[in-house]
């Protein structure tokens, strides 16, 4: 858990088809305990919604599965579908009481060999390259007829070469 760093993970798509996440769970890392909710109300899964300009706060409650459109339906469908950006805030100290944040991501993609293809009715890529201005522009990380393992690596590249 970084202390210092309250945006564990910045803002992002992921970029497979569809990602399923668990509930998180918050823990006292001193002693392992589970905790019923987090102590601090800004940490989580925060969302930005299609024309929201803040981003939201998203609680899955326990026992359920949240679902997120990634890049590659977004792309498949030609827009259709829209990929969400989001972010993971870590919870700070409270009552000097240290705090982590676990839970489980799934995500689905299709093998790394198929071929992606804009649906030709959006020929030019206006539905289904339109992103956030919080992440990579999709027009620098997909060409039409990509892979998917070479969409992928651009988007890596996108994300951790500055």
């Amino acid at each position: 858990c970084p202390p210092d760093d309250p945006l564990w993970c910045g803002f992002h798509n992921d970029h497979g088809t569809i990602t399923g996440l668990v509930a998180g769970e918050y823990y006292n890392t001193q002693t392992g305990t589970v905790l019923n909710e987090s102590p601090d109300p800004e940490a989580g899964l925060h969302v930005c919604p299609l024309g929201w300009s803040e981003p939201v706060s998203v609680r899955i409650p326990a026992n359920s599965l949240g679902f997120q459109i990634g890049e590659t339906a977004q792309i498949m469908s030609g827009g259709i579908l829209r990929a969400g950006p989001h972010a993971v805030i870590a919870p700070r100290r409270s009552n000097g009481q240290s705090v982590c944040r676990s839970t489980m991501a799934l995500f689905l993609q299709p093998n790394p060999e198929e071929v992606l293809h804009i649906p030709a009715w959006d020929s030019d890529g206006a539905e289904a390259l339109q992103t956030s201005l919080l992440v990579p522009p999709l027009r620098g990380r997909f060409s039409d007829g990509d892979s998917f393992a070479q969409f992928c690596s651009k988007t890596i590249q996108a994300y951790v070469v500055p």
